[in-house]
This record gives structure tokens, sequence and C-alpha cells, in this order.
């Protein structure tokens, strides 16, 4: 009996819950290194008649599940008009599916239609509230619409779902430092590190918030950290310079939130089987 799993924690830093091109492009957080503890064995799906593996297009009739990993390689490939598409062929299919609706809503954001990724959202959490990523996913689209407390909200009870959940630690912190709250915002990145330090996101931004509060020092310990961990180029440069700058003693370098590394969000899995 085919079925799509609970969500693979993988973090990503596209602009919202992007399955990993590495969900959340972006850093160990970059592709391919942000794999974090699965929590369901992922195994590939069947494929149907007809659909070879690396076909632009598939054959024939497809299930709920071929659909969706097809839906979600487009996504990966940054076609999210083509993986709407197939993730609403998915949908037709199987109409009470939380994976479907997650994956839809990071199409939909990426094709900047916030409403309907919204919408795709809070389906998916009313569907499945006791999944600690579905709550991540839709804190992260609230702050997009301003709605931090809400937002604050989901994170809170992502936390109580799945303590030490690392994105939740690092959105809370993200919101944190975007009010100005840098204590708060380096407690909560810090907490994100202690949970996953293989992260390279939350390395920058408590290297940010060091930099706020003064301690330089910690500043470049965590900057040469996040370093290590990313394969981001424009990220890297953006370090280069920070760190340039902190040793040299130029002066004081100020950055708009909207300019740090994107928050990391959680990837919709890949498709599995179970066995009958």
């Amino acid at each position: 009996m085919s079925s799509i799993p609970s969500l693979q924690a993988i973090v990503i830093g596209l602009g919202l819950c992007i399955a990993s091109t590495a969900c959340s492009g972006g850093d160990s957080q970059d592709q391919g290194q942000e794999e974090s503890q699965q929590q369901t064995a992922i195994k590939q799906p069947p494929k149907t008649d007809g659909f070879k593996e690396g076909d632009s297009e598939p054959h024939g009739q497809l299930d709920a599940v071929t659909n969706y990993e097809i839906g979600l390689r487009h996504l990966r490939e940054g076609h999210p008009e083509a993986a709407v598409e197939h993730l609403d062929l998915a949908l037709a299919l199987e109409k009470s599916n939380p994976r479907i609706y997650d994956a839809r809503s990071s199409a939909l954001f990426a094709l900047g239609k916030l409403t309907e990724a919204l919408a795709s959202s809070e389906a998916a959490v009313k569907l499945l509230p006791a999944d600690a990523g579905l709550r991540v996913n839709r804190g992260l689209l609230y702050v997009e619409f301003g709605r931090k407390k809400e937002a604050f909200a989901d994170y809170d009870e992502a936390l109580r779902l799945s303590p030490g959940f690392a994105p939740a630690h690092y959105n809370r912190g993200v919101l944190f430092y975007m009010q100005a709250e840098n204590e708060k915002a380096l407690a909560e990145f810090s907490a994100a590190i202690n949970s996953q330090p293989e992260l390279a996101n939350p390395y920058f931004n408590r290297a940010m918030a060091h930099e706020t509060l003064g301690n330089l020092d910690a500043a470049k310990v965590d900057m040469t950290a996040f370093l290590e961990r990313t394969n981001n180029q424009a990220h890297q440069d953006l370090a280069h310079t920070l760190l340039k700058r902190w040793t040299d003693g130029a002066e004081e370098v100020e950055l708009d939130p909207s300019e740090l590394p994107e928050s990391p969000h959680i990837a919709p899995p890949v498709a599995e089987t179970e066995e009958e």
C-alpha cells in the first residue's frame, strides 16, 4: 500500500519550506548537508508503467504518491509551477494528506502566492496538528504577513511537541533579532546550535547578535564556524567581509535582517511505500 510519510526534518534556507535543493537551497542549509535525524525511514516509491527516472514528463496514469514525488522533484529543480500542477493532481487523488498540502505551500510560496501558500499550510496543520515541522512552516508564513504573535505561538507549540527542535529555536531567534531583543535572540540561536551543531545559519545569526552586543571575539568565532559549514558563495562573501571588518577594526557593520541568510525551514520528504 502506497502512502506519504511523516515529515523528514531537513533544514533549508530558501524562501520558505521548499524541498531540499536542500528546504530550508541555503546552507547546511547547503544542499545535502542539512539532514537531521529522520523521523521515518524514507524509501523510494514504486514507479508506474511507462515512467522512467529522469523523464521530464511521466507517462500513463500516476497515483498520488508518484505525483507527489514528481512535484517535489520539480520543486527542487526550481520549477514551482510544474510542482503545483503535480501536487494538485496528488490532492485530487488523496485529499486528506497533510504532506501534499505542505509541499504545495512551498511551491506556492516560491511563486509569490502567499495567501494561497498560507491556506495550504493551514490545511496541513489542521490535518496533522501534532507535527512540529508543519508548525514551523506555518509560522514562517505568518511572519510574511507580519503576524508575529501567531508565528511565536507556532514555534512554541513546535518546541512543546518536539523539545529542542532546532528550526523552531532558530526562527524564534530570528524574530527576537528583528525586534532588537538581542539577548533573547542569542539564547535561541545557541539552543539551535546545541540541538544541531552541523547547521550553518544559526552560527551566522548568533555572530550578528554577538556583534550587536559588542562581543566581537565571540562573533568572529561563530562567523568562522559558519564559513566551515556553508557552500553558499554569496553567504561566504558576506561572512568574509564581516570578518575582515571586525578584524581590521573598521567601522561597525550594520545589517538589515533581510540581509541575513534566510531562515531554515522544514522540507517535505520524498515519498515512501509501506509494506503490505
